[in-house]
């Protein structure tokens, strides 16, 4: 009988430990799902950094209009970083590394770094513009 007990108290032990690894293997993939999104918005908010940068240093480019973009860029970019929130503390509450989650963190803060650079070096731009036509005339 002891021995029977002893053998059931090793299976409640082994059912609870199964049952951790599968909780956390279910967090992790759920996470990874959450982070694909992320990820893919992070790379076109990259690209669109990459575009409004050679279009800023083309004379002939419309201000206007790539200020309207850029805005655009900015505020999408700024959404998808504060989905990252959310995905943040579920990391932390998990106990999972987030090392990852940090790197996209850093990469949303420098694109929209760049991106601010890049409307305010338009803005910049098209006074000048707007004051030598002011001082032509």
């Amino acid at each position: 009988l002891v021995q029977v007990q002893s053998e059931v108290g090793n299976q409640r032990k082994l059912y609870a430990i199964v049952e951790q690894r599968m909780k956390g293997r279910k967090i992790q993939q759920e996470i990874e799902q959450k982070l694909q999104p992320l990820e893919e918005g992070l790379r076109a908010a990259e690209k669109m950094a990459e575009k409004h940068e050679l279009l800023l240093s083309q004379e002939s480019a419309n201000l206007k209009e790539l200020m309207k973009e850029l805005k655009n860029a900015e505020l999408k970019t700024q959404d998808l970083q504060l989905s990252l929130k959310p995905l943040a503390r579920l990391i932390e509450s998990a106990k999972v590394d987030g090392s990852r989650l940090q790197g996209m963190q850093e990469r949303f803060q420098s694109t929209l770094t760049k991106l601010k650079q890049h409307s305010e070096a338009c803005f910049v731009q098209d006074l000048l513009q707007d004051a030598e036509a002011r001082l032509a005339t």
